[in-house]
């Protein structure tokens, strides 16, 4: 039972804080996790039931450093009560609080019971429309059977060109705002076979004028790991560096796209909106392929 002190002001907090679509990022991958075992400064077993603060910036950002805006993100969880984070040894923790999880649960699945499967005959024509590409129907609570066992499956789009720097950056841009405005179990990343020290700040600008903002984002080296863990990997189109082209050594798919490298703006605003077109088409491409 959902004890008497979850009222709806934490309850509110709580999906108030997973809102936020990388901070969601973080949550789902934390639930994730196995037990994995450890010993203790005094030689006891101890179960982690979760990750490092590194480990979960590598899952998020690909990169195997820590950052300040996963520090922020997890510091959100950690004040809304989803998450709990202690200091074992020099790493610092991060666990999904179970009761918290218990509780999300709980009430979610209160909900669809009560409701019925009549609630939702109007919202069943509620749809969302990505460009021109059609419709994608939101699952809706009444068709949820038992969030017990529910885990929502995203799936991962990897975008890589040679220098992470322009059209691989603006795609993961576009894929992850598309995934957040629309509530699609979609996320994107993207990486670098030579990764490049800063972003084109032509790039930059041209995702400015449409209110993307690039702050933040750096280049990112490709990993296997990166591979292993994409449902789909895309490069943006090799002419730039043949040699350098991961779609030589990896299973691609090419969109074959100009390197903005270079470009005047008037130019990069053309390949801008190219990327955007192409992230719909696939977006809308994936979310039907799980329904």
């Amino acid at each position: 039972m959902l004890k008497q002190s979850t009222n709806l002001n934490k309850l509110s907090t709580m999906f108030k804080a997973l809102g936020d679509h990388t901070r969601l990022r973080i949550f789902e991958f934390l639930c994730s996790l196995g037990e994995p075992v450890a010993l203790g400064e005094s030689g006891e077993v101890q179960m982690l039931h979760g990750a490092t603060v590194g480990e979960v910036c590598c899952h998020v950002t690909g990169e195997d450093r820590i950052t300040s805006t996963i520090s922020f993100h997890l510091k959100e969880l950690r004040n809304a009560g989803l998450i709990s984070m202690q200091r074992r040894g020099k790493n610092m923790i991060c666990q999904v609080d179970r009761q918290a999880l218990e509780d999300l649960t709980i009430y979610l699945s209160r909900l669809s019971s009560e409701r019925g499967s009549g609630c939702c005959e109007k919202a069943r024509r509620c749809e969302y429309e990505i460009g021109n590409s059609g419709p994608i129907r939101a699952i809706l609570p009444c068709e949820i059977k038992d969030t017990r066992n529910l885990r929502v499956k995203f799936k991962t789009v990897l975008f890589v060109c040679v220098h992470n720097s322009g059209r691989s950056q603006m795609a993961e841009a576009f894929m992850n705002r598309l995934a957040e405005e629309r509530n699609l179990p979609l996320r994107a990343v993207s990486a670098g076979t030579i990764a490049g020290s800063a972003l084109n700040p032509v790039v930059v600008e041209a995702m400015g004028e449409i209110g993307f903002s690039m702050d933040g984002m750096k280049p990112k080296r490709l990993t296997q790991e990166m591979v292993d863990g994409a449902d789909r990997v895309i490069t943006m189109g090799c002419g730039v560096d043949a040699e350098a082209c991961p779609a030589r050594f990896i299973v691609t798919e090419d969109w074959g796209l100009d390197d903005p490298a270079g470009q005047p703006l008037e130019k990069v605003r053309e390949i801008r909106d190219q990327v955007r077109e192409r992230v719909e088409r696939l977006a809308q491409s994936l979310v039907s392929s799980a329904e």
